[in-house]
């Protein structure tokens, strides 16, 4: 069964840890508590250790076994498969939420000290709550020693990410301004990241026109299609007034009409003409 499950995937988690006292050490408690790292890594695919420090006074540490989370898994409640539990485990611890509850200092000098580092990953969700162990001189300088090395190295990946990022970035604005072959090109990965760009950035291009190309071409099958259906809706239209007699064909059939006035033009007298008029003297007739 340990066969089947393991941590080979499980990479390292840090975090801050809140210290508190328990309620029964809370009112007796005269040793300061200063703020604490933890840090959680597989150093194999079989277990999983846990190290949590104030870099002073106290330094706790355990280790788990599948056997051991299997057994937290049933505790708390959670079903699905065994990578999504050790996802919800991770996903808890790297929450920010997460307390270091310290207890039994009256037997600080015995050792017996201990502490219950608690983490949830949202509210409403079960907590997960490890019990650790307290450890003293050389083993306590050596868990110190483990998690600021590792702290160390964690440091150093994401500035290298960080870097290549940077670099990445002003590669890109060299691309765009027409400054390829000027750039600094020693980085592979950079290399292959801006031609990745550059393929993408045409493929994009190549997608837009295609896309444009298939949309002019579908509007004249449209048109022909709308030019379709018009003509056969003319040619019904046609059919259905096939038997009706156009206007144009009654005119046709009549042929030129004359048209009579009802009217007639007035009769207009005419005077006689009276030609040669002579003229008498009035006179002259009385005397004779």
């Amino acid at each position: 069964m340990a066969a089947e499950k393991g941590f080979e995937d499980f990479g390292d988690v840090f975090g801050e840890a809140t210290p508190e006292w328990d309620s029964a050490t809370a009112t007796i408690a005269v040793v300061p508590l200063l703020p604490s790292l933890f840090y959680a890594h597989a150093p194999d695919p079989s277990r999983v250790e846990v190290l949590a420090t104030d870099f002073h006074s106290f330094t706790f540490a355990r280790v788990l076994t599948v056997h051991d989370l299997e057994d937290l898994r049933d505790d708390i409640g959670i079903g699905g498969s065994w990578s999504e539990f050790v996802d919800y485990f991770k996903s808890s611890l790297s929450s920010g939420g997460v307390k270091l509850i310290l207890g039994g200092l009256q037997n600080v000098g015995s050792g017996n000290v201990h502490a219950t580092l608690i983490a949830l990953k949202s509210k409403g969700l079960p907590r997960i709550s490890l019990s650790l162990n307290i450890v003293l001189n050389v083993p306590a300088s050596d868990a110190m020693g483990t998690l600021s090395l590792a702290l160390f190295r964690a440091f150093k990946r994401k500035e290298s990410d960080a870097v290549k990022g940077f670099h990445i970035f002003l590669l890109l604005i060299a691309v765009y301004d027409g400054e390829f072959e000027a750039a600094d090109m020693t980085n592979q990965h950079v290399i292959s990241f801006v031609n990745q760009e550059k393929n993408d950035n045409l493929q994009n291009q190549l997608d837009s026109l295609s896309f444009l190309s298939k949309r002019k071409a579908s509007k004249p099958n449209l048109a022909v299609k709308a030019s379709t259906a018009s003509d056969v809706l003319l040619n019904n239209f046609e059919t259905s007034d096939s038997g009706l007699q156009q206007p144009s064909d009654i005119a046709a059939n009549k042929g030129p009409q004359v048209i009579k006035s009802s009217k007639r033009g007035a009769l207009v007298s005419r005077r006689p003409r009276v030609r040669g008029v002579l003229l008498q003297d009035t006179e002259d007739d009385d005397d004779n």
